[in-house]
């Protein structure tokens, strides 16, 4: 079995109480069944103070005090680290802010981006990310059949939206242009058709005659995301200071950091895009991809005056509110299948009025509607 990580994995390292967001707070926090007998060994006064804080049946979980962990301690750190150290600490305490899927005979790891320190590692580094693999183990398992081209496919879409020689918003038209394609190719079980598109990259793109402006559809986009669950006041503020904003025309959407928007496409195209291995819907991987970078473009646009969000923050809030809860990412899934916001010549549109505007909008001091 293989192991494929992102080049800036191994460098990660938690910064604990130095981190303005803990982890271990805001959300509630499983505990796998082999930790909690674990607990149940542990003799003494803290023995009985992990029996008080676990919930007594499955599934198992701490028991929250204010919104913390009833072992994040006055300085933001773990007693449970501190007193029995990280052999005691429950499976996603450990993992956390990694993220695994296993494909058949391929394991892949990455990091989230709900961790800032995270966050700081996907998306400030100036060289494109690179990825490699690991082996294992020589264990076999058997493989989907249409997992290497998949394979193929992401990685023509990561090199495509990794070419610096085009500007963002040809990059990111041109892989939705190509996951229409793909799509079509996977719907009729036509692999080889797929291999030729691949190597090929072949893309189209229609210039077709607008539908909607700028504003209505961020309009609709932010009224939909202030509908979801809603996990961080911060969040909602930030929503809400958007919608204003787009409302009274009062956003330019200028000054955008390219690179910084390729390693967020790249993140989600690399988290999500192999998944359609089971689910067929590799189109609905891409618009997620594309809408995710639109609404934290959006909403990183709309912030402005002193005690702002910075964008590292925005991504990371959008990834906790978006990624890091069940719910939402139901509700957006749903949206994809069945809203006109997701329809791929919409997506288009606002990609072209977005991150084409930063050189128009030098030249005319036009604010896009």
């Amino acid at each position: 079995m293989k192991l494929r990580i992102p080049d800036y994995y191994d460098k990660f390292k938690c910064i604990g109480s130095a981190c303005s967001d803990s982890c271990c707070a805001g959300w509630e926090i499983a505990v796998d069944d082999e930790t909690c007998r674990k607990y149940a060994r542990v003799k003494g006064a803290f023995g009985d103070r992990l029996m008080r804080s676990v919930s007594p049946s499955r599934p198992y979980h701490f028991l929250m005090e204010e919104g913390r962990c009833p072992f994040l301690n006055e300085k933001n750190l773990c007693d449970i680290y501190i007193c029995l150290g990280e052999e005691f600490l429950c499976q996603i305490c450990t993992d956390h802010p990694r993220f695994y899927e296993v494909y058949g005979n391929r394991q892949e790891a990455g990091l989230g981006l709900v961790c800032e320190e995270a966050a700081r590692l996907i998306l400030t580094n100036q060289k494109k990310v690179r990825f490699f693999d690991k082996v294992l183990n020589e264990k076999t398992e058997e493989e989907e059949p249409w997992l290497e081209p998949l394979i193929l496919a992401r990685e023509s879409m990561i090199q495509l939206l990794q070419d610096r020689e085009q500007p963002l918003e040809r990059r990111l038209k041109q892989i939705l242009s190509a996951a229409v394609i793909f799509q079509e190719d996977y719907c009729r079980d036509d692999m080889e058709s797929m291999y030729l598109h691949i190597h090929k990259r072949e893309t189209e793109e229609r210039e077709q005659e607008p539908r909607t402006g700028l504003r209505e559809w961020f309009t609709e986009c932010l009224e939909f995301l202030l509908g979801l669950e809603i996990l961080t006041p911060e969040w909602k503020q930030a929503l809400k200071q958007a919608s204003l904003m787009i409302r009274e025309g009062a956003v330019r959407f200028s000054d955008f950091d390219g690179i910084y928007y390729e390693h967020l496409m790249v993140y989600f195209i690399y988290r999500y895009f192999l998944r359609s291995v089971y689910d067929f819907q590799l189109l609905d991987k891409v618009k997620f991809a594309v809408f995710s970078c639109l609404a934290v473009r959006g909403t990183e646009a709309a912030a402005s005056g002193e005690g702002s969000l910075t964008s590292l923050e925005i991504a990371r809030l959008y990834s906790k509110e978006i990624e890091y809860s069940e719910e939402n990412m139901e509700a957006v899934n749903e949206q994809i299948l069945f809203s006109d916001m997701f329809d791929t010549q919409r997506l288009s549109e606002m990609v072209s009025a977005v991150f084409r505007s930063s050189y128009l909008s030098e030249e005319t001091g036009r604010t896009y509607e």
